[in-house]
């Protein structure tokens, strides 16, 4: 399931990889058609400068042809570069079209996993609790085997006996009834 999970946020990452590469060849577009508009308002702008310096060195009618020429290089730059930004804006609405369904499809999907996850891990979950706990016929072998045990002095207290310079032997805590007092014995088989 991991591993479908983790082919699944690779694709989701090449798509987006993808659509970052899409959008930075618009980019691109846009900044050559930027260029391309920066060097037709310099040609107007040098259009314009050569004009003032012809209208004060031309006759009359050099100006008339001049002021024709200016006009239609100011027409041609101000439809290229309409042309340009109009280019430019549908591909950026376009782009930007793509990455909404994108960012649609990744959220869907993503939801869509982490559901598949959590109900695989809750069944997981439950099957390891049920498998867990014991069965009510278990249940009852272990009281009965606890309440032989009491029977057999499953209460007793047996520590180890600590001697001074003897081995630890195994001794049960007793009352002693007749003497009313409690006192350690070791137990048989261990003395």
């Amino acid at each position: 399931m991991a591993e479908k999970e983790s082919k699944f946020v690779l694709s989701m990452a090449s798509a987006v990889h993808a659509l970052i590469n899409v959008a930075e060849r618009q980019q691109a577009i846009v900044d050559a058609a930027l260029k391309e508009t920066r060097e037709a308002a310099r040609q107007t702008s040098e259009a314009a400068r050569l004009s003032r310096k012809a209208a004060d060195e031309l006759p009359l009618q050099v100006i008339v042809a001049l002021d024709r020429v200016s006009e239609g290089t100011a027409t041609r730059a101000a439809t290229l570069l309409a042309e340009k930004f109009t280019q430019a804006d549908t591909q950026a609405y376009q782009a930007a079209q793509r990455y909404e369904r994108a960012a649609r499809s990744l959220s869907w999907r993503l939801v869509v996993a982490a559901s598949v996850f959590g109900a695989v891990l809750l069944a997981l979950v439950t099957a390891m609790i049920l498998h867990s706990i014991p069965s009510a016929e278990e249940i009852r072998a272990l009281q009965e085997t606890v309440a032989r045990l009491e029977q057999r002095g499953g209460r007793a207290l047996v520590v180890a006996c600590p001697e001074e310079g003897k081995p630890k032997r195994l001794c049960v805590h007793v009352f002693d009834q007749q003497m009313n007092r409690e006192d350690w014995r070791i137990i048989a088989g261990y003395q």
